[in-house]
């Protein structure tokens, strides 16, 4: 399973020890020296370009989950990536 987790909380990088038996890609906002990542995670960074880059990253891709561990008041990205989830019909979950 490819499960794509934005993070950038010390939750995501629990939720990314946890699912080390499957393809996890680890998304941060912006650019985070040094950033604290499982090894076997794959780290992405920067943004999407909105709901229409999100929802082709997942299908190019081939996420088939999405799990959104951002800060509370990222809510742009939640939103987003609600939507985007909806629209190309991956699983989604928001874990806070």
């Amino acid at each position: 399973m490819r499960i794509l987790l934005l993070g950038g909380t010390r939750l995501a990088r629990r939720w990314a020890q946890k699912l080390t038996q499957h393809e996890v890609i680890y998304s941060l906002a912006g650019v985070t020296h040094k950033p604290l990542i499982p090894p076997g995670v794959t780290l992405r960074q920067g943004g999407f370009g909105g709901v229409d880059g999100l929802s082709d990253y997942l299908q190019t891709m081939d996420i088939d989950w999405l799990i959104d561990a951002t800060h509370p008041h990222a809510q742009q990205i939640s939103a987003n990536a609600a939507a985007a989830c909806q629209r190309s019909h991956k699983r989604y979950h928001q874990a806070r």
